[in-house]
């Protein structure tokens, strides 16, 4: 089924900048200034935004059915959106912006992309495996993006690391495009 690693594409770009919140500890300790513990806590805010994003989502899911696509893609604007003042924003909007990016990145657009995954595979017995392709998309973006983030970081600095996470999120609005979703 070519619309299932279509989707598994657009997973894999839509996780890839899932690194910068790992690496927001680091660039909190040694740009801002923050203690290592401190820079922990406020990292770990973004798991408090999932407990929001993903009921979100299933709520308007519930209610928008059939404009899953139509969710993703402006998930993913607001999330490029969001990636763009990662390393510009200071004080109390650095918290805020954890539990933003944890509700969009880790919430909403996960439970985006797996309830598509049925209308992907066309058959309730083919759901299962349809979802192992979208994860695999996801978790190969969890091996390859810490390597690309922390190479170009290390080579042009925090803000180049950053926008060269944009193009890749971007890509996932065109393989979402490309893919069929029964809804």
């Amino acid at each position: 089924n070519r619309n299932i690693w279509l989707w598994a594409a657009a997973s894999f770009c839509v996780f890839f900048p899932l690194v910068l919140i790992n690496f927001y500890v680091t660039y909190l300790h040694q740009v801002r200034g923050y203690t290592l513990q401190r820079a922990g806590l406020v990292s770990s805010l973004s798991s408090v935004g999932l407990l929001f994003g993903a009921p979100l989502a299933g709520i308007l899911i519930g209610k928008f059915r059939h404009h899953l696509k139509a969710a993703f893609f402006v998930g993913i604007v607001i999330y490029s959106l969001l990636l763009l003042i990662a390393f510009h924003i200071t004080g109390i909007v650095i918290p805020i912006w954890m539990v933003v990016m944890g509700a969009l990145g880790s919430g909403f657009l996960p439970t985006v992309i797996m309830t598509a995954v049925p209308g992907i595979m066309g058959s309730p017995q083919m759901t299962g495996m349809g979802i192992a392709i979208a994860t695999f998309g996801i978790y190969a973006s969890f091996v390859i993006s810490p390597v690309f983030f922390g190479a170009v970081v290390e080579r042009a600095g925090w803000n180049a690391g950053l926008y060269a996470l944009i193009p890749v999120v971007l890509m996932g609005i065109v393989f979402a495009s490309m893919t069929k979703i029964r809804e």
